[in-house]
């Protein structure tokens, strides 16, 4: 008698489920912000969206956002850094003639 290798039950649900969850997390993702001439005529108002280079179409850069203000720019310091070149610098520097 020959047997067959069956995959265990278990596995028959994992596949429906995966699926399920993606096509839920599918629905519920943020949906891309529409750009059209209308939204390019309000770009700027809010703030929370940049699609433009400076913001808006007079290329101000002006953030209309309230979190950092005249009171407390003074406490605002470096978040984090990157030294991009540091590698380049030290291999240069351990060169031997």
């Amino acid at each position: 008698m020959i047997r067959l290798n069956r995959r265990p039950k278990s596995s028959v649900l994992l596949l429906p489920g995966a699926i399920a969850t993606l096509l839920v997390w599918a629905a519920l993702a943020e949906q891309p912000l529409r750009v059209n001439d209308a939204a390019l005529k309000k770009a700027g108002k809010h703030g929370d969206v940049w699609l433009t280079y400076g913001l808006d179409w007079a290329e101000t850069r002006y953030s209309p956002l309230k979190k950092i203000n005249a009171n407390n720019v003074s406490r605002l310091g470096l978040a984090w850094s990157y030294p991009m070149f540091a590698v380049f610098r030290d291999q240069n520097a351990r060169k031997t003639a």
